[in-house]
């Protein structure tokens, strides 16, 4: 694999990576199925070649252990579990260089991982020390709200204050640069 790797240029490489579904994922699966073993703690991210290109971790955490497996739904544990069970893979990639970390839909606990702080700032910042880029998953801001988008204000507010330095916004973009501006402008930012 690594002598393929080799011989591939950056292009080709990003290309192979584009047309792939399946990736390698620091979250944690409760069954087996196609590409698991890349998410065991024996499978580290790699990347070689002579020009680099910057990985990004995600979804950050909990997306294995949401309540009945459900996308987007709630993940019910503990600090102490889900430093031993769901962190562990976001450790190794950000021993390993990892450049960006993506947030995920999901909540910790009922808490929307987008607007949650304590996850985002103080563990992955502070106490893993997390030196890179967070991003916000596809407008993943927007359903810090329910229904999303409903208090877009609150949501950019929330999510830039949990430590997101870039939030994916598809659509809207004068409409963020303006709400940005303003909670700028009135200090709340």
């Amino acid at each position: 694999m690594r002598d393929l790797m080799s011989r591939m240029t950056l292009a080709e490489k990003i290309g192979q990576m584009t047309q792939r579904v399946a990736v390698a994922t620091a979250d944690v699966l409760r069954d087996y199925s196609t590409g698991s073993i890349l998410n065991s703690r024996k499978g580290v991210p790699y990347v070689g070649g002579k020009d680099k290109v910057a990985a990004c971790a995600k979804h950050f955490v909990g997306d294995g252990g949401t309540t009945k497996g459900i996308n987007e739904n709630s993940t019910a544990i503990g600090y102490h579990g889900s430093m031993s069970i769901h962190m562990p893979g976001y450790f190794l990639s950000i021993i390993n260089g990892v450049s960006t970390v993506m947030v995920s839909y999901s909540s910790w606990n009922g808490q929307k991982m987008h607007a949650n702080r304590y996850l985002v700032k103080t563990v992955l910042k502070d106490t893993l020390k997390f030196r890179g880029f967070v991003i916000s998953d596809w407008e993943g801001v927007d359903m810090i709200t329910y229904p999303s988008h409903s208090n877009y204000t609150e949501s950019v507010l929330k999510g830039i204050s949990a430590g997101i330095d870039m939030i994916m916004v598809p659509y809207n973009h004068a409409e963020f640069i303006n709400i940005v501006t303003d909670l700028v402008n009135n200090n709340y930012i």
